[in-house]
């Protein structure tokens, strides 16, 4: 059972993803309904889309079971990236975006964090009302639609942007020499 070293880690989290996680899970996508013990602001409840993360129980039961707090800073990016690509906007509060982490959701913190070599979690939009997160090959970016798709960065920002640059340099390397 992870549920109690999860409620423990929560409030260790960094500022930022303590708040995406408060905000985004005390969304209904049901116009004016709001939880009891919701803190965020009216404004927000006057807000959209709401997001269904599909499988986050599974990733933070498997995750969650050793590295906890990891598990909930790989789901607040998740819901950070699914906001990029789903601003908050008065006519979407009653609506809900399915995001499914299918390929995620049974692998170990560790897996996540850094895949195989050559490989990145991309956030796709396939719809108006849903998202997956899948593991790319990174010669295959350049295809990417980037307007519907993010880049997930689950490991902090100097090792996320030393191993992005590498990959970025190996990849141009190659189409051009």
């Amino acid at each position: 059972d992870s549920a109690p070293g999860i409620l423990e880690e929560f409030p260790k989290l960094a500022q930022n993803d303590r708040e995406t996680l408060s905000v985004e899970l005390a969304l209904t996508g049901c116009d004016q309904q709001s939880f009891v013990c919701d803190t965020s602001t009216a404004k927000d409840q006057s807000l959209g889309p709401a997001f269904l993360v599909y499988y986050a129980p599974a990733l933070l039961q498997k995750a969650g079971k050793t590295q906890p707090r990891t598990a909930l800073t790989i789901l607040a990016e998740i819901y950070r990236q699914s906001r990029q690509l789903w601003p908050l906007v008065p006519q979407h509060r009653d609506k809900t975006v399915i995001i499914r982490i299918d390929s995620v959701k049974e692998l170990e913190a560790e897996a996540i964090l850094q895949p195989d070599s050559g490989r990145m979690w991309v956030l796709c939009r396939n719809s108006a009302t849903d998202a997956v997160v899948r593991l790319l090959p990174v010669k295959d970016l350049p295809e990417v639609d980037w307007q519907n798709a993010k880049l997930l960065s689950f490991n902090s920002a100097k090792v996320r942007r030393k191993k992005l640059s590498n990959e970025l340099a190996k990849m141009v390397h190659g189409m051009f020499w």
